[in-house]
């Protein structure tokens, strides 16, 4: 739910020297067009947003119904947001901008777990190749 996810960044904090970091996969273009404020204030309390596109769950895509909309929400509230379109960049991203100390958080549905652990064993390769 999207309490859920207020409650998990509230207690994601990062310290003082970590930020937050969220990967989002929004589910559903229904539940996209009908929960969009909820949405874009469920990030209030993230340091970055990282946006996915549009997880449909079988459901065809509805006219004007995309990431985009969420991403124009998040900015306009002056948080920090990528949109990142093509899936297999969404690793080497992290790699290039998480530091010590810093949480990722990875939310929504379809395989968006997935980009967690693939970004893992990338560190655990890089650090093996040491």
């Amino acid at each position: 739910t999207l309490k859920a996810v207020k409650d998990v960044l509230k207690t994601g904090d990062a310290g003082e020297d970590g930020r937050l970091f969220v990967l989002f996969q929004p589910h559903r273009y229904t539940r996209t067009r009908d929960l969009l404020g909820e949405f874009i204030d469920s990030f209030r309390d993230a340091d970055k947003v990282v946006l996915m596109d549009i997880y449909p769950a079988g459901e065809k895509p509805l006219p004007g119904v995309n990431s985009e909309l969420i991403f124009r929400g998040i900015s306009e509230m002056g948080k920090d947001i990528e949109y990142i379109k093509e899936r297999d960049h969404i690793p080497g991203y992290f790699d290039t901008e998480l530091r010590a100390g810093d949480i990722l958080l990875t939310l929504g549905a379809g395989d968006v777990w997935k980009i967690g652990e693939e970004f893992l064993k990338m560190k655990k390769e890089s650090t093996e190749e040491k």
